[in-house]
């Protein structure tokens, strides 16, 4: 168990007879919300109480691991096969730069597969959903939950001879974020990050309102996380 403290201090840490862990803090004012504050819990007293693995590494050993372990979990789900690689093609053809090869994925990912959570989605359609194991049968199907489709583009945009890798973010509207904190609380985004001229460009495929390459103003000029085997 581990705690972390922002904007107050925090008596040091005891046991009661039970044995349960105990944290106090004195004098907390309430909190008012003001114009133009910074984000709510940055401006506020609290204490986050979590449970993390190697937390006591230091912070490049500590998010080395938690982007090694995405990158492994995220390949049990990305896949390529000679059908993504179709898809792909047919959907880039044409395109005169890189940068529109990828604009074309994201809005294949956004007009051809269906979210099971979306509008206009059939019994039928939800039921196939179950049976999709990874992004062969979403991009088999046409259909999938929003994380199904978001695992969707990075394996098109493979297919296509490009680098994608899928990126955790840090959101600014609620919480102003540094690495040395090192908890993967923090990082609660998702979003995929492709290498473009040599430099990582973020992609949210998920939101059908922004242009391709652009995020909404809680993800920009925030850290991120590619996840790296």
């Amino acid at each position: 168990m581990r705690y972390m403290q922002f904007g107050c201090n925090v008596d040091p840490l005891t046991r009661d007879r039970e044995g349960f862990a105990v944290l106090t803090v004195h004098h907390v004012p309430a909190f008012h919300e003001e114009p133009y504050m910074p984000p709510e819990y940055s401006a506020k007293q609290w204490i986050l109480v979590y449970y993390e693995e190697n937390s006591k590494n230091d912070s490049d050993q500590y998010w080395k691991r938690i982007g090694h372990d995405e990158y492994n979990e995220a390949n049990l789900k990305i896949k390529v096969n000679g059908d993504v690689k179709n898809i792909a093609t047919a959907a880039t053809e044409g395109s005169k730069t890189d940068e529109e090869k990828i604009e074309r994925l994201v809005a294949y990912c956004r007009t051809k597969l269906k979210d099971v959570n979306g509008p206009h989605i059939t019994t039928e359609e939800k039921e196939a959903a179950r049976a999709n194991k990874n992004t062969v049968d979403v991009l088999k199907r046409s259909v999938g939950d929003s994380l199904d489709i978001n695992y969707a583009f990075p394996a098109l945009v493979n297919a296509a001879g490009f680098e994608a890798r899928v990126a955790r973010l840090s959101d600014r509207g609620s919480f102003v974020f540094d690495p040395g904190m090192r908890s993967a609380f923090f990082l609660n985004s998702y979003d995929i990050a492709v290498k473009l001229n040599d430099k990582w460009r973020f992609y949210d495929v998920a939101n059908p309102n922004l242009p391709a390459g652009t995020l909404a103003w809680r993800g920009e000029g925030v850290p991120a996380l590619i996840a790296d085997g």
